[in-house]
């Protein structure tokens, strides 16, 4: 299921580079910063999972151990996005880009996105990120924050620097049956299906039907369900032979960056254990729960605009 923004907004860190329509400026944010365009400070470096990864304020990339060949290089899947949408924009289909087909020739757009690492567990990657593309010709600029959860071993094949990135189902690592049985106790899972009327048996059945439920906009809360929403997790973290799985749900309309988390236990991969246990321990990698200590409030943001 490779990623496609014209379907939805999703945002990965990129390098500065110059390709067809758009032009990618890294511009670090951080308060009081006032650094030189080109500069680059390291977040988190490691290997997990026979990959070494890299996040810098620039970047996210990721190659096999002791392979001088990128496996992956998260900036030209957001780099190729933006200039498919671009593309479709000119030749006047919608896009995430402007959900109503506009004249192409006088919309130029910027889009700014913010990554952040959540979890590294073996060869997965749970990647959040906050996305937000604004066009002359439209009143409002879009966007979305969410998480994608990819997997290196199976996004870039040994033999291929340049593969595409193709985000994994929660179903790759966990049995559909424990993934229902887990969401169906969920209180926003059960409100949003007492809503649509409907009582799936299975789990893509009640995907299907969490995803025709209508966005919440009350209480404070805003969020919907997305139809991809079993590619959105991140492993929080570990008790026994349980593993805590965090789940995004995006924002909609004018708080399109928000992110509401659900959580479900579900039982703990078997072939993953021990990716876990290095994740938590932090020899390799890291779980959810420690992501902000990681961080340490540190983020890749950078800037794409048309070039005119």
């Amino acid at each position: 299921m490779p990623i496609s923004l014209s379907r939805r907004a999703s945002a990965f860190a990129i390098l500065p580079l110059v390709l067809g329509l758009g032009t990618s400026i890294a511009q670090p944010r951080e308060p009081g910063a006032a650094m030189a365009a080109n500069a680059v400070s390291e977040i988190w470096s490691g290997c997990s999972g026979g990959y070494c990864i890299d996040w810098t304020t620039t970047d996210v990339t990721a190659a096999r151990a002791r392979m001088s060949s990128g496996a992956l290089v998260l900036s030209r899947e957001l780099r190729s996005a933006f200039d498919r949408d671009e593309a479709e924009l000119r030749s006047g289909k919608a896009t995430s880009i402007s959900p109503q087909a506009a004249p192409a020739e006088s919309d130029a757009c910027t889009r700014e996105v913010n990554t952040t690492l959540l979890s590294v567990v073996g060869s997965v990657l749970s990647i959040r990120n906050t996305e937000t593309t604004t066009c002359r010709a439209e009143a409002h600029p879009a966007g979305e924050t969410r998480i994608i959860a990819i997997d290196l071993a199976k996004a870039a094949p040994q033999a291929s620097s340049n593969a595409e990135l193709n985000p994994v189902l929660l179903t790759d690592y966990v049995p559909a049956s424990a993934v229902l049985s887990a969401l169906r106790k969920d209180s926003l899972v059960q409100k949003a299906l007492t809503a649509t009327g409907s009582s799936p048996a299975t789990l893509n059945q009640l995907v299907d039907d969490l995803a025709s439920a209508p966005p919440v906009l009350e209480d404070g809360r805003c969020y919907s369900f997305p139809d991809d929403l079993l590619t959105r997790f991140t492993f929080h973290s570990i008790k026994n032979d349980q593993v805590a799985v965090r789940i995004g749900l995006p924002g909609a309309g004018p708080c399109r960056e928000n992110l509401t988390m659900i959580g479900i236990q579900v039982p703990a991969p078997r072939h993953l254990m021990s990716a876990l246990r290095l994740a938590a321990s932090r020899k390799e990698g890291f779980l959810n729960k420690d992501a902000q200590a990681v961080a340490k409030g540190q983020k890749t943001t950078v800037i794409f605009r048309t070039q005119e």
